[in-house]
């Protein structure tokens, strides 16, 4: 081609850059379904999806509003919560939880908060009520049309480890005590901190989501211990040390209840333990570590180890079943299962495919989000993925064969009928 053609070929792929960044920036847009393999991210053959495998296609996709608060690491921790035809979101890159539109992305209400969101929202429909945490350090109860029932100030940002027990809040503060309010008033009934052992090794970014069996609330701590305590008045019940030395020590995997009187839990770098609920004797143990809420799956957990594996183990003998390695320097996010596979984002911005029995590869769906990738899982539908990068970019992936739910005509004459919850756009998404 001569000059004037070739000057003209760049211009157009200049226009077609800044059309696509402008689209992500100003909302939601939508893409046409592809076939969802990678061929150029990682060598090897590529088996065809099974029967019960289904290529995804991205329904739409916008960027959330604000932008990167810690430069240093960018990453979005909070998985979005499904309710009905809405979608909540929360998100370290600006303030207040944003109610959208599962068809469209539209943003169509927002809880007010101080700050920005970095721990897991609670949702708990059956008692009306959303319970957030900020990074400025305040924790709110609101109802779900947006009413503020409470607001708990702490003394430092709340990063990790909120969740809710039967009439109790419970959240981990940055010295490191766990904190324990009344989930109907929202004041401080107890606190428990371990004495005994101080670190300046940043514990603000850790921890775990406390969990409440029997009256028994199980946490891990940054000193690589575990600890039952009666959820009534936060008397110790029992402690075991999981990990007494090295550099990473912190017990950050969530507590999981097997149902039957044990639980597990892991450290960053492992071991993952099986313990007596009542009494924390020991029953199994692994070498493999794990952060965040594993997966717990007929009679299997599934581990996203920090060493950049993820292993399933059966629950009843603690061996392991399967270990499936990622590809060098990637790390694994939380698994799911969903229709029938283990799916397992990846901080390479890829979201893997397995199959639960043995580990193989079933597919893979690669997002536009390398190298940000993705830190927390995404939230799940009979026929969609709604999945957020460290990019701040959120995703809804459907399958072919799905219909989501519309938001009824009557909900789009909200105005301002409740405090903190409001109407900001409604917009058509062609369907």
């Amino acid at each position: 081609m001569d000059w004037r053609s070739y000057v003209g070929f760049l211009g157009l792929l200049l226009s077609m850059s800044v059309l696509a960044h402008v689209a992500h920036a100003a909302g939601p847009s939508t893409r046409h379904a592809f076939f969802p393999f990678d061929r150029a991210a990682e060598p090897g053959p590529f088996p065809r999806p099974s029967l019960h495998a289904w290529p995804l296609f991205e329904a739409w996709s916008r960027e959330l509003p604000g932008e990167t608060i810690r430069a240093w690491a960018q990453t979005e921790s909070v998985t979005p919560v499904v309710w009905g035809d809405k979608l909540l979101v929360g998100s370290s890159r600006g303030r207040d939880v944003l109610v959208l539109d599962r068809r469209s992305g539209a943003i169509v209400g927002r809880y007010r908060t101080r700050a920005p969101i970095e721990a897991q929202l609670v949702f708990r429909p059956e008692a009306d009520a959303l319970f957030v945490g900020d990074t400025e350090g305040f924790l709110y109860r609101f109802s779900l049309d947006g009413t503020l029932v409470w607001e708990y100030e702490s003394m430092g940002p709340i990063f990790a480890g909120l969740s809710v027990g039967a009439d109790r809040v419970y959240f981990h503060a940055v010295d490191g005590t766990l904190v324990a309010l009344d989930a109907e008033s929202g004041e401080e009934v107890w606190g428990y901190r371990r004495q005994h052992w101080y670190s300046d090794e940043l514990p603000i970014l850790g921890g775990g989501r406390p969990l409440e069996v029997e009256g028994i609330v199980v946490t891990g701590f940054e000193d690589g211990s575990v600890v039952a305590l009666n959820a009534a008045d936060g008397r110790l019940l029992w402690e075991r040390t999981l990990v007494s030395d090295g550099v990473w020590r912190d017990v950050d995997g969530d507590p999981i209840s097997l149902g039957d009187g044990r639980i597990v839990v892991s450290a960053q770098d492992g071991p993952t333990v099986c313990l007596n609920l009542e009494t924390g004797a020991e029953l199994w143990r692994i070498d493999a570590g794990g952060v965040g809420r594993s997966c717990l799956h007929e009679g299997r957990i599934y581990l996203a180890g920090t060493s950049g594996e993820v292993v399933s183990v059966d629950v009843e003998s603690g061996n392991i079943v399967w270990r499936w390695t990622l590809p060098k320097k990637v790390l694994p996010v939380s698994p799911r299962i969903w229709r029938g596979s283990l799916l397992v984002p990846a901080s390479n911005g890829l979201i893997y495919f397995l199959d639960p029995n043995n580990g193989s590869r079933q597919w893979i769906y690669r997002t536009d989000v390398r190298p940000m990738g993705f830190s927390a899982p995404p939230a799940e539908s009979p026929g969609a993925i709604y999945i957020v990068s460290n990019g701040g970019i959120l995703y809804a992936l459907r399958t072919l064969d799905y219909d989501p739910p519309r938001i009824p005509v009557d909900d789009i004459e909200w105005r301002e009928r409740f405090e903190g919850f409001w109407v900001v756009s409604l917009l058509d998404d062609g369907a």
